[in-house]
């Protein structure tokens, strides 16, 4: 993630040898905007996903990218 996150919006990440997935989660009844620093796969929709993401209220979103070796 690129920036500072929003007030009650954390977010997390795990890595195995090929992947780094970041956890986003919103725990505001309202809709947050997070700023992701790279190009990311959201792993509930398939959609490719970068630049400035709205998260839903109590929303989380589970996302991927490839390591670059």
């Amino acid at each position: 993630v690129k920036s500072k996150m929003p007030y009650g919006v954390t977010a997390h990440t795990r890595e195995d040898e090929e992947n780094v997935y970041l956890f986003v989660e919103n725990y505001n009844r309202e809709a947050k905007d997070v700023e992701l620093g790279h190009t990311y796969k959201n792993e509930l929709t398939g959609e490719e996903v970068c630049g400035k993401k709205k998260i839903d209220g109590y929303q989380t979103l589970i996302l991927s990218r490839r390591k670059h070796n």
